[in-house]
């Protein structure tokens, strides 16, 4: 039996072949943006979605987004208990602004809270006085295929 004649040794694939509709699916997609690892997925990052989402766990007091802005887009934001074996402990005390100038309201978060932004409506800061239990805070950017940008108050703006 000549070389050519051996049985060739058949290495395995060192992943599964790629599946028609796996372009819709992510996964292990993280970034830091305020204390942990956030998980997050973008329209870059996949096909077939035009937002953004984010979610973070915040385990300690701290300041999101400082200065009051606005985008082109709606957005929701979410402030979720991370308690498994109850969701009904929300144990922060959060403030959030929405509006500007005279007509900026304060609101007080010490549940949980699903908050929509429509485009165009100037919101934060977001200050987080308290966490005796870690919670979840949730961004959907219903961005349209559109830019993600901030526009601040001062007509100035921010990619990020």
């Amino acid at each position: 039996m000549g070389e050519k004649d051996m049985p060739q040794e058949k290495i395995p694939e060192t992943r599964p072949p790629i599946k028609k509709y796996e372009k819709y699916v992510l996964r292990d997609s993280y970034k830091l943006f305020y204390q942990k690892d956030s998980f997050l997925a973008t329209p870059t990052m996949m096909e077939g979605l035009d937002s953004i989402f984010t979610m973070q766990s915040i385990v300690a007091p701290l300041v999101m987004a400082p200065k009051p802005h606005k985008h082109d887009f709606p957005q929701v934001l979410a402030f979720i208990s991370s308690d498994a074996m109850n969701i009904h402990n929300f144990g922060a005390l959060i403030e959030l602004h929405l509006g500007e100038g005279a007509d900026e309201e304060q609101y007080m978060i010490t549940t949980n809270t699903l908050i929509a932004i429509p485009a165009g409506l100037y919101h934060c800061p977001i200050i987080v006085h308290r966490v005796d239990v870690a919670f979840w805070f949730v961004e959907f950017m219903l961005t349209g295929g559109k830019k993600y940008e901030k526009i601040f108050t001062d007509g100035t703006s921010s990619p990020r």
